[in-house]
């Protein structure tokens, strides 16, 4: 059994550039990140650093343009509208915000 078998979410060279008027914008490059039951996850940085586009890939609400999300070792399918849930009942991931603001 590899560690990735384990993983409830992992990202594999996640990326996501945009198209600016100025040309290519790169917000997120070559990330890899994977989470195992238990993990507690803190996602932190600057204003416009990423961190909410990281967590619309993560959840499928946005697609990469390179690089893979697995949800339960499945490859998620972003912007997917068939209704019904998109993995096992007995499965599930959620993201959530704290209501506290962290001054850094």
């Amino acid at each position: 059994m590899s560690v990735h078998s384990r993983a409830i979410v992992r990202a594999a060279k996640l990326g996501k550039t945009l198209q600016g008027p100025e040309g290519d914008l790169r917000i997120l490059g070559d990330l890899d990140l994977e989470v195992l039951p238990g993990d507690a996850v803190s996602i932190r940085g600057m204003s416009g650093s990423g961190k909410s586009t990281l967590l619309g890939l993560l959840a499928g609400l946005d697609q990469a343009t390179e690089g893979e999300v697995y949800l339960f070792e499945q490859p998620l399918t972003p912007l997917d509208e068939t209704p019904g849930p998109r993995c096992a009942p007995a499965r599930s991931a959620s993201f959530s915000s704290p209501s506290t603001s962290w001054a850094e």
